[in-house]
């Protein structure tokens, strides 16, 4: 696992991990989402700059393959997420993290579940918090990270 580099996410890797994500989520990819994700990656970077947020790529022979933001100010966070159970804590959240499929069952998110403790823990923060599906295989990794359920999201839609 030597081989696989956890680096500081930098503007000129915004592209590499465009591609990252459409290889993902294989959306339907045009003009409009491109920009719109650039735009959020570019924001998580100015976070960065401010000690807002951490950025971080892993590299493989010169090729991004996975990557996180972490949040790390407490109203930033607010802002994405808000539960009562949080407050007087001092928590990170991780708003992202993507592992190129090719990547993915080979310690690649330990590593980077590692470094997000880490980095909390140097940042003082008391609890890492996300969202994610509970359908999904993100959600059995993270039962084994021994996170917790706060609470049930219900997404509902009615067709018109």
């Amino acid at each position: 696992m030597s081989q696989f580099q956890l680096i500081s996410m930098q503007a000129y890797h915004i592209t590499e991990i465009l591609v990252l994500e459409a290889l993902i989520k294989q959306p339907q990819i045009n003009l409009e989402n491109i920009e719109d994700a650039s735009k959020r990656h570019r924001l998580f970077l100015n976070w960065k700059k401010e000690n807002k947020a951490l950025c971080k790529v892993i590299e493989y022979k010169d090729q991004i393959i996975a990557f996180y933001h972490l949040l790390l100010d407490e109203k930033l966070i607010q802002s994405f997420y808000h539960n009562d159970c949080l407050l007087n804590k001092k928590y990170s959240y991780l708003a992202q993290i993507s592992i190129s499929k090719q990547f993915q069952k080979q310690g690649l998110g330990q590593k980077m579940m590692d470094d997000i403790y880490k980095e909390s823990q140097v940042h003082q923060k008391q609890e890492v918090i996300l969202e994610v599906n509970s359908t999904s295989k993100a959600y059995q990794f993270y039962q084994t990270q021994n996170f917790e359920t706060l609470e049930a999201q219900v997404f509902m839609s009615k067709k018109l």
